[in-house]
């Protein structure tokens, strides 16, 4: 088997109609579908591969790095062996999706070098950046896993980013209307609360209309 560009072209296809931005995989199995790669995979769970319209990059730890390597040469399918969570590599591949959706008027090369919080207070205060981001995640994401990702990714609650359901990073400012079960976004967009996280996004309003009175 080997590199199937046809694939990643479907997924990307399937992406934009749902639709989604980026997508995190973890099952073996569909890692090894959509990369293609042979001789690489074995029974441990120690790869992710994650894709958005304009890039596919799979981590994994240095022992699989020269396989890896040698299985991507020619390919778009960028590898990362670096030594860091699954989680922290989405959250820091979300970074990169939204510096490259910014408006020009954003400086790329001080994106890329910024701190979370730079970034994060840039991409909130920015009326171009994206209103919100869609993360695909596989129904059998372990649960462990996926509050792992929440860790993460609360890193930009601060920030006037928010989780109004497992699968949606909102940011408060693009946010029209806010209704009991769902939100309206600047781009029209009409995003679903979960219902474990109404009191918690109603909680918020409140704290945000009050420091605007201030």
């Amino acid at each position: 088997m080997s590199h199937q560009p046809l694939r990643i072209t479907a997924l990307r296809q399937a992406m934009q109609t749902v639709p989604v931005d980026v997508v995190y995989i973890r099952s073996l199995s569909n890692i090894a579908w959509i990369t293609g790669f042979d001789k690489v995979f074995d029974t441990e769970q120690a790869h992710a591969v994650l894709v958005s319209p304009e890039k596919i990059l799979i981590h994994s730890d240095s022992r699989y790095s020269e396989a890896l390597e040698r299985e991507a040469f020619s390919s778009e399918i960028d590898v990362d062996a670096r030594n860091s969570s699954h989680a922290r590599v989405l959250f820091d591949f979300v970074r990169d999706f939204c510096a490259h959706q910014t408006s020009d008027h954003l400086d790329s090369t001080a994106t890329d070098n910024a701190s979370d919080e730079e970034f994060a207070a840039r991409e909130s205060s920015s009326k171009d950046t994206h209103a919100v981001i869609r993360i695909g995640i596989e129904d059998s994401l372990t649960l462990a896993e996926f509050h792992l990702l929440e860790k993460v990714f609360d890193q930009l609650k601060d920030y006037n980013f928010f989780y109004a359901h497992k699968s949606f990073l909102i940011n408060y400012f693009h946010v029209t209307d806010f209704f009991y079960d769902k939100l309206i976004m600047s781009n029209q967009d009409i995003i679903k609360i979960a219902q474990t996280r109404r009191r918690e996004v109603r909680q918020m309003q409140k704290e945000y209309l009050f420091k605007e009175k201030i």
